[in-house]
């Protein structure tokens, strides 16, 4: 992932390109990687805010009974999550183990259910799937 964000943002041989890049690598690393033992407080801005993104494994299995997809998010905790069927048909991997992804998730209410977290944008899904 690291090399992913570095790859990215730092391409260059100006120093001051690079300095710039390894600067916005550590604050994406800062605001949107998620470790285990911060889970519960990405969770409670997640609420708060209603939309958070995140970079987290991502791992995507098929429910049979209900035909439809559900993603786990290793490091937030979070699993049954309803994902899009265009994610694992163009990212076969999401179903062979998972990978690293930066996701923006939402956090709804819908009747019942108290929160229903699910990933919104395609375009920031698709673009950096590592």
């Amino acid at each position: 992932m690291l090399e992913f964000l570095l790859g990215q943002y730092c391409s260059s041989d100006d120093e001051s390109v690079i300095e710039k890049g390894v600067q916005n690598v550590k604050h994406i690393l800062a605001d949107n990687f998620v470790r285990p033992d911060e889970s519960q407080k990405i969770l409670s801005q997640l609420r708060k805010k209603g939309s958070h993104t995140i970079i987290n494994m991502v791992t995507v299995r098929l429910d049979m009974k209900k035909d439809c997809f559900f993603a786990e998010f290793s490091n937030l905790g979070v699993g049954n999550v309803p994902i899009a069927d265009e994610y694992p048909e163009k990212f076969d991997r999401l179903l062979c183990g998972g990978i690293w992804c930066i996701v923006q998730l939402d956090y709804e209410v819908e009747g019942d259910n108290k929160a229903l977290v699910s990933p919104t944008s395609t375009k920031k899904f698709l673009q950096t799937v590592f």
